[in-house]
């Protein structure tokens, strides 16, 4: 059955198939009805589509020639879009390319890396799990195999693919030893030409590879938006007296009415608590209503904090002081820099554009009532035209800067 009759409807929903092509792409695991499922994409050379089955011994790689029996369905995430869902026994591997099948879960293990996670989490075609096989993810290794492509003239691509999703991979699932293992490699390929994107990399990794600065960013105090009252008064600005300046204008927006979007960036987890710290303290001087938005919510309750955010903005009163402080801006704006990383599938992306278009609605509609603060690593994986303009503060410097974020003109 060619895979282009099923894409293009000519066979109607619940109809048996039997297939047979490439495993292009591992996509993220997700739950349906309290339980998970798999989903890979399947090119027979007609067509590509989506298949999807309940969480199973097998494991594919991309790659991987394989025969599929399963019925025809709409795609839980796309409705409109025809997938098909078959169980794990009616998926046998004719072939393979990459790692023989009976070693794939004795090698699962690449150092600190789980192979297995950071394909499902990452858009990882062919060369890039060709990385994967020729470095087994070892810096060193991965060092050596820049030097041998840069000399020889070959395209080192697939090792940039790969070095984004081990960065990602740290990065979101908080796996402190995985982002060590990332900050060594960049280490290790500063002295080769390879290209500014390292340079992104290594700001996110510095950033958060250490305990005092990853752990910080990616935990707080309760999940959803967190509500507080806290008190404060002048004497309170002495435990933050290198960030005053930006406590007085946090303290004079408020006091005078002003409504902003201020974006701070931050390079080291103490930074972080002390912006923490001065908004807590703003907010107890001028007596306003402070609600914290983690980056921990964030990146784990995302349509719960939409709801939550969409319920807040509703009931706001028009005479009513508050602060909403935000971290990781980024994971709901990000730009097409972050996405890049990211390495979404397409049903992925286009479910990442809805998101970002309702929390941009949201929180354009917010910030014409409120003062808005965010904390993040990097202005420059923000999408601007999302949040409208901004003020971007290091908190290093204290001082305003042109944003760098990406616009539309």
């Amino acid at each position: 059955m060619p895979i282009e009759d099923i894409v293009s409807g000519k066979l109607p929903r619940g109809s048996q198939v039997e297939l047979e092509g490439t495993v292009t792409e591992l996509l993220p695991i997700f739950l349906m009805g309290g339980s998970s499922y798999e989903r890979f994409s399947l090119d027979d050379g007609t067509a590509k589509i989506t298949v999807i089955m309940p969480s199973t011994d097998i494991y594919l790689l991309p790659g991987d020639r394989v025969r599929v029996v399963g019925r025809v369905r709409p795609c839980p995430y796309a409705p409109a879009v025809n997938c098909v869902e078959t169980e794990g026994e009616y998926v046998e591997i004719k072939n393979w390319k990459w790692i023989e099948p009976s070693k794939r879960r004795s090698e699962n293990r690449k150092g600190p890396f789980n192979m297995s996670v950071l394909l499902h989490m990452t858009r990882l075609d062919e060369e890039v799990i060709r990385g994967i096989v020729e470095t087994d993810l070892d810096p060193v290794r991965i060092r050596e195999r820049f030097e041998s492509c840069i000399n020889s003239g070959e395209s080192y691509d697939h090792l940039l693919d790969m070095l984004s999703a081990m960065t990602m991979y740290s990065i979101f699932l908080r796996d402190l030893d995985a982002a060590s293992s990332v900050r060594m490699t960049l280490k290790l390929l500063e002295a080769l030409p390879v290209g500014r994107i390292l340079n992104l990399l290594s700001d996110m990794v510095e950033t958060l590879v250490s305990r005092e600065g990853l752990a910080p960013y990616l935990s707080g105090g309760g999940k959803g938006i967190v509500e507080r009252y806290p008190v404060a008064d002048e004497s309170s600005l002495e435990e933050v007296i290198e960030l005053k300046g930006l406590a007085d204008r946090l303290i004079n927006d408020i006091n005078e009415g002003k409504k902003e979007f201020i974006v701070l960036e931050f390079s080291k987890g103490e930074e972080l608590e002390k912006i923490r710290k001065v908004v807590e303290i703003a907010a107890g001087i001028t007596g306003s209503r402070l609600l914290l938005l983690y980056a921990s919510s964030v990146a784990e309750e995302t349509l719960n904090v939409l709801s939550e955010i969409k319920e807040t903005s509703k009931n706001l009163r028009g005479d009513e002081r508050v602060i909403l402080y935000l971290e990781a801006p980024e994971l709901l704006f990000p730009n097409e820099k972050m996405l890049g990383l990211l390495r979404l599938p397409t049903e992925a992306l286009e479910g990442a554009s809805i998101l970002k278009s309702e929390f941009s609605r949201v929180f354009r509609e917010l910030s014409n009532k409120i003062l808005i603060v965010a904390a993040t690593v990097s202005s420059s994986m923000i999408d601007g035209n999302s949040i409208g303009r901004t003020v971007v503060i290091p908190v290093e410097t204290g001082v305003e800067i042109a944003s760098d974020m990406e616009y539309s003109i």
